[in-house]
C-alpha cells in the first residue's frame, strides 16, 4: 500500500446462510437462537469498528444446508503484508472446522471448536487461497468470519453478466460489467462504481472486486427491474495518491492517457451500454441511477456534482467523511474540489452546474457510529484540506453531517440526509431497502429533462 494511504473504504460483504432441514422445521429453542444471532451481530459491529472491512456470517439452525463451504480469495499484497482473520462461533452442539489453504492445497492456518473466538495475522504470499468452512459437525449456531487487509474474494462470473472490453476508438480504456435482469423494462440504467479498497497494479484484483460488487448490484437490479453497469477502473499502487475509486482531485488532474478523466470514461461506458441495450430493444435514457458506498459513494457523489445532467437520482452512502459541498465558499473561506466547487472550472474546463445539481434527487446516508474517514489520509485529501474541513465542519464524519446537510439545504438541493442509529461503516438491510425505495419513488417522474420533486419522510430505522 502506498505511503499515507487511508483505510480500506470497502462495502462490508455480508453473506447470510439461514437454512432449515426439512419442510417447516423450527429450531428447538427460539430464544437461544435469538440470543446467538444477537451476539453475532454485536460482534460484527465491534469488528467493523476495529477496521475489519469484510464480514461473512453464517447461521445454521438446526443444521447448515451447505455443510462444506469453499470461499476462494486472492492475496494481492506485497510479500510480508499481513491479512488479519477473526473467527467467532457459537453453537448448541458439535464443532466447526476452519482452514486456509494455498493454491497447492497446503494448510496455512486452521482452527476448530464449539464456542470460541480466534484471531490470526497471516503473512500470505501473493496468490490464490481458499477459506474452508466445515459446518457438517455443528448444529444450532452461528459463525462469523471477519477479515482486515488486502484480500479479495473470488466471486467469479455471475450468470447473465457480460464483460465489455474497450474497442478501437472507444472513449474508455477499461472494461465494464453489464447485467440485464430477465424481463427488464425500466428506462433507467443503475451504475455502481467499483471500489477495491486498496491499491494494486494487478488488474485481476480490481476485476474480481468489481465482480463481487456486481453480484450485490445485480441483486438490486433484480429488485428494481433495471440493467446494471459496474466499471472496472483500476487503483494503481504506482499512483497511490490518485484515489481513482473516489474520483478525487488527483484523479481529475491525472494525465496518464488510460487514467485521464475517469468521469468522462464512465459516461462513455454508459453510452456504449445504452447502445448495446438498444440493439436488444431496451431503450435506456441518458440519465442514470447512481449507487455507491464508502469510496464508491464518494465517486457517485462527486460524479453527480460534475455531471448532474447525466444523473436521474443518486444514493451515496458514507462518502468518505465529507460529501462535496454545492458551494464555492463557507465561513468566508474558499472550498476547493473535492471539499466544494470553487475551482471545478479550473480543473475540468467547465463550471459546476449547480442549478441542475440541486434538482437531482439525492439520498445521502451513514451510520451514526461510522468513523471511517478519508479526510485524514493524503491519498484522498491534502493536509490543508483536512485542516480546513476540521476548522469549518468538525473533526469526525458524524460531527460534519449536520454541516453538510445545512449546505445542501441552503443551496436548495433536492437531498435527504439520513443517519442510521447504532450502525458503523456498513450497509445494512434497512439501508438497502431504503435505496431501492428511493430509486423506485424517483421512477420516471423526471423523464430526462430534470426537474425537482420534494422528498419527504425517512428510511426505515433511521433518524
Amino acid at each position: 500500500m502506498g505511503k499515507g494511504m487511508g483505510p480500506p473504504l470497502v462495502i462490508p460483504l455480508l453473506f447470510w446462510l439461514t437454512a432449515l432441514t426439512g419442510a417447516g422445521t423450527v429450531p428447538a429453542d427460539d430464544e437461544g437462537r435469538a440470543r446467538i444471532e444477537a451476539r453475532r451481530e454485536a460482534e460484527t459491529e465491534r469488528l467493523i469498528g476495529k477496521g475489519y472491512s469484510t464480514t461473512l456470517g453464517y447461521s445454521y439452525f438446526p443444521k447448515a444446508k451447505d455443510e462444506f463451504i469453499l470461499r476462494p480469495f486472492l492475496a494481492p499484497g506485497a510479500e510480508g503484508d499481513k491479512t488479519h482473520f477473526r473467527i467467532w462461533n457459537r453453537c448448541g452442539a458439535g464443532r466447526v472446522h476452519i482452514a486456509v489453504r494455498d493454491a497447492g492445497g497446503r494448510v496455512v492456518w486452521k482452527a476448530e471448536g464449539r464456542d470460541f473466538a480466534r484471531k490470526k495475522a497471516l503473512k500470505l504470499k501473493p496468490g490464490r487461497y481458499t477459506l474452508e468452512l466445515d459446518l457438517s459437525g455443528a448444529s444450532d449456531g452461528a459463525l462469523l468470519v471477519a477479515v482486515k487487509g488486502t484480500l479479495v474474494w473470488v466471486c467469479g462470473h455471475r450468470p447473465g453478466v457480460e464483460e465489455v472490453r474497450p474497442g478501437p476508438g472507444d472513449a474508455f480504456a477499461w472494461r465494464y460489467l453489464l447485467y440485464v435482469p430477465p424481463g427488464t423494462a425500466r428506462r433507467r440504467l443503475l451504475v455502481a462504481p467499483n471500489n477495491t479498497g486498496f491499491t494494486s497494479d494487478d488488474g485481476e484484483v480490481h476485476l474480481e472486486r468489481a465482480r463481487c460488487a456486481m453480484r450485490q448490484a445485480a441483486a438490486m437490479g433484480d429488485r428494481l427491474g433495471c440493467a446494471v453497469l459496474v466499471p472496472v477502473f483500476p487503483r494503481p499502487a504506482s499512483l497511490w495518491n490518485s484515489y481513482t475509486h473516489a474520483l478525487d482531485r488527483d484523479t481529475l488532474m491525472e494525465s496518464t492517457p488510460a487514467l485521464n478523466r475517469l468521469d468522462l470514461q464512465l459516461i462513455a461506458m454508459i453510452d456504449d451500454a445504452r447502445g448495446r441495450l438498444g440493439e436488444r430493444g431496451l431503450e435506456i435514457g441518458p440519465r442514470v441511477w447512481l449507487a455507491g458506498f464508502s469510496a464508491s459513494g464518494m465517486f457517485a457523489n462527486r460524479f453527480t456534482l460534475l455531471h448532474p445532467d447525466r444523473v436521474a437520482a443518486a444514493a451515496c452512502g458514507s462518502p468518505g467523511g465529507w460529501p462535496i459541498a454545492p458551494a464555492e465558499e463557507a465561513g468566508g473561506e474558499s472550498l476547493p474540489y473535492p471539499i466544494g466547487v470553487a475551482d471545478v472550472e479550473a480543473l475540468t474546463g467547465t463550471p459546476a452546474d449547480l442549478e441542475t445539481f440541486k434538482a437531482v434527487p439525492q439520498f445521502l446516508f451513514m451510520g451514526d457510529q461510522d468513523t471511517n474517514d478519508s479526510v485524514v489520509f493524503r491519498d484522498g485529501y491534502e493536509a490543508a484540506d483536512e485542516a480546513l474541513i476540521f476548522r469549518l465542519f468538525g473533526r469526525t464524519p458524524v460531527q460534519r453531517w449536520p454541516a453538510a446537510r445545512r449546505l445542501y439545504g441552503e443551496a436548495g438541493c433536492n437531498a435527504r440526509f439520513v443517519l442510521y442509529p447504532g450502525v458503523g461503516h456498513q450497509v445494512t438491510e434497512a439501508m438497502t431497502d431504503a435505496i431501492v425505495e428511493f430509486f423506485l419513488s424517483e421512477g420516471e417522474w423526471a423523464g430526462d429533462g430534470g426537474g425537482k420533486r420534494p422528498m419527504g419522510g425517512h428510511a426505515n430505522g433511521a433518524r
